[in-house]
């Protein structure tokens, strides 16, 4: 079995992740929540089945968890993510 360790900059604390294809090009994106830089990290699924960098967003909330599902019916991934720390959701919806 290979193993390959990703990097989510800056010293980040990584939290629960989730895991579906974001960019529609047909590999497994991973997205990590970042709660101390209140952001995500969106990792690209590669064909080899690795991932790119991590790009961070911020989203100016502490997640520690994030789903993906097509929450408002457009046919698109949104990212929903929990916060606890601040007793919140937030609805991450992908644009066209």
């Amino acid at each position: 079995m290979h193993c390959q360790v990703y990097s989510a900059r800056g010293g980040a604390d990584v939290v629960i992740q989730s895991l579906a294809d974001l960019d529609g090009d047909g590999h497994p994106d991973l997205v990590v929540c970042n709660y101390p830089a209140n952001g995500i990290v969106f990792f690209n699924g590669l064909p080899d089945g690795s991932f790119a960098d991590g790009n961070p967003a911020v989203t100016g909330t502490r997640s520690v968890f994030a789903t993906v599902a097509d929450f408002n019916n457009d046919g698109l991934p949104d990212i929903l993510l929990n916060s606890p720390y601040e007793q919140r959701f937030v609805l991450l919806t992908a644009q066209k």
